[in-house]
C-alpha cells in the first residue's frame, strides 16, 4: 500500500477572507454575560454565535458525516401557542443533511430545559413541517460531552495540511490483527502528529473506535468493517 494522503476534507485553502454570515440577525454586543463571537466553517463562511454552547453545537454538526450546510439564526418561524396566540420564534440553527432533510436546532443549557419548553418546541415543530423535518434541542449534556469533544477535535484536524502519516499508519496496521491503542501508533512513529493522523482516519471512516467514547491516546482503534473486508 502506498503512503497516500487521507485528509480528503482539508479545509484550509490559500487564505482569503471568509464569506459573510447568512444569519438573519447579528448577536448583540451589549451583554457581558455570554461569549459572543464567530468562527469559520468548512465552507469558509463566517458563523456568528451568542454563547460558547452555540459554537460547540456548530462544530458538532459540521463534523457529522451527513452534514451539508448550516445557517445560524435562520429566518423566524410563526406558530400559534397553546393559548391560541400567534407568535414568532427564531431558532439558533438550521441544519441540512445529505438526505435533503432539515432540522431546526435550539441551543440551551440543560439547567434551563423544562417540560413547558419541550412542549413549546414540539408545538412549533408540528406547525412548521414545511420549513424543517424536525426540531432538536442541543444542550451541554445532550449530545454526550464526549461526542462534542470528538467533534471539536475532528474539526481541528480537518484544518491540517495533507500528510503522508495517514498512509504510513495504514501500512503499519495492514498486518496487525485486532485493535491497538493510539498511543502505540504514536510511539511507533515517535511523532505526536500521528495522533492527529489517526483522528483523520477515524473521521474518514477507515478506522473506528473499539469502544465509543472520547478519542484519547489510550483509545483502542481498529479497521472499520467496510475497509477491513476490502483489504
Amino acid at each position: 500500500m502506498k503512503s497516500e494522503h487521507y485528509n480528503t476534507r482539508w479545509t484550509s485553502p490559500p487564505y482569503r477572507y471568509p464569506d459573510e454570515s447568512l444569519a438573519t440577525r447579528m448577536p448583540s454586543l451589549r451583554s457581558a454575560a455570554s461569549a459572543r463571537g464567530s468562527l469559520v466553517g468548512p465552507d469558509w463562511r463566517e458563523y456568528v454565535f451568542e454563547a460558547d454552547l452555540e459554537a460547540k453545537a456548530m462544530k458538532f454538526y459540521f463534523a457529522q458525516s451527513d452534514f451539508v450546510s448550516l445557517i445560524e439564526q435562520p429566518e423566524f418561524v410563526s406558530y400559534v401557542n397553546s393559548n391560541g396566540i400567534e407568535k414568532r420564534h427564531t431558532f439558533d440553527l438550521l441544519v441540512t443533511m445529505k438526505s435533503a432533510e432539515k432540522c431546526f436546532v435550539q441551543v440551551k443549557p440543560e439547567l434551563f430545559i423544562s417540560e413547558t419548553f419541550i412542549a413549546e418546541m414540539s408545538l412549533i415543530a408540528s406547525q412548521n413541517g414545511h420549513r424543517a423535518d424536525w426540531v432538536e434541542i442541543f444542550t451541554d449534556r445532550n449530545p454526550h460531552p464526549n461526542e462534542i469533544y470528538n467533534a471539536e477535535l475532528v474539526m481541528s484536524v480537518r484544518r491540517d495540511p495533507p500528510s503522508t502519516l495517514d498512509g504510513r499508519i495504514l501500512e503499519l496496521l495492514a498486518d496487525t490483527l485486532g485493535a491497538v491503542r493510539i498511543s502505540w501508533i504514536v510511539g511507533t512513529f515517535a511523532d505526536g502528529a500521528a495522533f492527529r493522523a489517526v483522528v483523520r482516519l477515524i473521521d474518514a471512516g477507515i478506522l473506528k473506535l473499539v469502544v465509543p467514547g472520547r478519542i484519547t491516546p489510550q483509545s483502542l482503534v481498529k479497521h472499520a468493517p467496510e475497509w477491513s473486508d476490502g483489504r
